[in-house]
């Protein structure tokens, strides 16, 4: 049987029966699950809030800008970032141990001194005669 096939009457009949079982279904069914969807739904937060977390962040950052600045490490400001002030110090005070130990690594360490023997002298002092005396002396010692 096609849609055509079908009396005015049962047509008027299908398609009542069809808007019950839809509103009784949208009552029953869909109604309870989007009232538990929407509590789990998050809260829209108003203009004024979106502007308070705006200015929280930048305060954040401020004072994460100012913490680097005292410790001198602000030229490694774009490589620390941190979400709290916990954080944020923690993260400042490895860095900073970390360059005081390289601080000292590449700081200046003297070589051991070689003993200055008569020919070494000689040489220093630019002493010719000296230094050729001084081989000699190994030589006959």
């Amino acid at each position: 049987m096609e849609i055509s096939d079908f009396t005015q009457e049962q047509q008027d009949f299908i398609n009542e029966m069809i808007t019950t079982n839809k509103t009784k279904w949208k009552n029953e069914e869909l109604m309870p699950l989007q009232s538990e969807l929407a509590k789990y739904k998050p809260i829209q937060k108003t203009e004024q809030e979106e502007v308070l977390e705006k200015r929280e962040q930048e305060l954040k950052k401020k004072e994460f800008d100012l913490l680097i600045k005292e410790e001198g490490l602000s030229d490694f400001a774009a490589f620390l970032d941190a979400n709290d002030e916990k954080a944020m110090k923690t993260k400042v005070q490895e860095l900073k141990k970390v360059l005081e130990s390289r601080k000292i690594d590449n700081s200046f360490k003297p070589e051991p001194h070689k003993r200055q023997d008569a020919y070494m002298q000689a040489e220093k002092d630019g002493n010719v005669t000296g230094m050729i005396s001084a081989k000699l002396s190994k030589i006959f010692a």
